[in-house]
């Protein structure tokens, strides 16, 4: 009489083959979605980039704004960053009340139809969770930094690297340093 069937040893060899594969198809699946985050928070910047740098080549200063408590704003449009978890309307980072600035949108939209998107998928930076790309001018308005934060230790796709915490790279670009536009801005 013939068994039919499959013996113990051809299962496991199945399944340790399965294993294998699903755990390759994790690293993969992990790998594409970093780098996914990384293009986005790159064409983020680098439209923030441009539509700063038409500001300042026709003002000659960055844009200011007095309308954000921290002092930095949100680099988004009105609307792009809906109230959800430890977020408010149109903030970015709550630990430290970054909001979008109306005020800064308003100046820059006389030299874009629409400002860039600078929605990010939410990071907790150590600092609190940030979920855009951020817009800081120095008071002379001759100098200007964005930041966004990247989960892991990770060149930044744009800009500097600070890694500030275990887990969480902190990518700043700093304009104007140069006495140029665009100073400290690496590709």
């Amino acid at each position: 009489m013939k068994h039919r069937g499959f013996t113990l040893v051809e299962l496991l060899i199945v399944i340790v083959v399965i294993a294998i594969l699903a755990a390759i198809s994790v690293v993969a699946y992990n790998g594409i979605q970093q780098r996914a985050y990384a293009s986005r928070a790159a064409s983020a910047v680098d439209g923030a980039v441009k539509v700063l740098e038409l500001y300042r080549a026709e003002n000659g200063s960055y844009p200011t704004f007095t309308d954000t408590p921290s002092g930095y704003a949100c680099f988004t449009a009105q609307g792009t960053l809906p109230a959800t978890g430890p977020y408010a309307e149109n903030e970015c980072n709550a630990e430290y009340g970054d909001t979008i600035s109306s005020e800064l949108n308003t100046k820059l939209t006389n030299y874009v139809s629409r400002l860039p998107d600078g929605s990010l998928p939410s990071i907790d930076t150590g600092y609190g969770e940030q979920r855009a790309v951020l817009y800081y001018v120095y008071p002379n308005g001759q100098e200007a930094e964005i930041l966004y934060a990247i989960n892991g230790d990770y060149d930044c796709p744009k800009g500097e690297k600070d890694s500030w915490r275990e887990g969480t790279t902190l990518c700043y670009v700093t304009l104007g340093a140069d006495g140029g536009g665009g100073g400290g801005v690496a590709a």
